[in-house]
């Protein structure tokens, strides 16, 4: 429902109007998906703007594999400059999870000298990290967060 709701924003965009609604269908498996894929399709008939026609086009897949500027992994190093420019209240899930559960291990509780207590810190983050990391390597996201 959330993700409904949530997706629905998009109404009146090219893609949820004619004649790409028609022609993408809900999940874009179509002859006409096909070949913007492959750089095939003909829009010279289509009423769409010159802008629409240059995004559509530029959809087309590029062959062999695309270096990336920006790393597959999160460090362990990271990931606290990266919590801390969050807003606390941002909600990372459906189950309406919010950052400040991550934040609070970041933030000193006056027993900074403890070392069980910094080494369950650091624990805590790394199973965070490897969580992560691994959900971005598959591919696959989580059902619950």
């Amino acid at each position: 429902m959330r993700n409904k709701a949530f997706l629905s924003q998009s109404e009146c965009t090219p893609f949820t109007i004619d004649p790409l609604k028609d022609l993408l269908g809900p999940d874009s498996f179509t002859p006409f998906g096909k070949a913007l894929l492959t750089g095939t399709v003909d829009m010279a008939k289509l009423p769409l703007s010159k802008l629409q026609k240059l995004y559509l086009n530029n959809l087309k897949k590029v062959s062999g594999i695309i270096e990336s500027p920006i790393s597959p992994t999160i460090s362990i190093s990271d990931m606290p400059s990266g919590f801390r420019k969050w807003k606390e209240s941002t909600t990372i899930s459906p189950s309406q999870r919010h950052l400040c559960h991550f934040k609070s291990f970041l933030v000193s509780d006056s027993n900074d000298k403890n070392p069980d207590h910094a080494d369950f810190d650091k624990d805590i983050l790394q199973t965070i990290n490897t969580i992560i990391n691994d959900t971005i390597a598959s591919g696959v996201p989580l059902t619950r967060w």
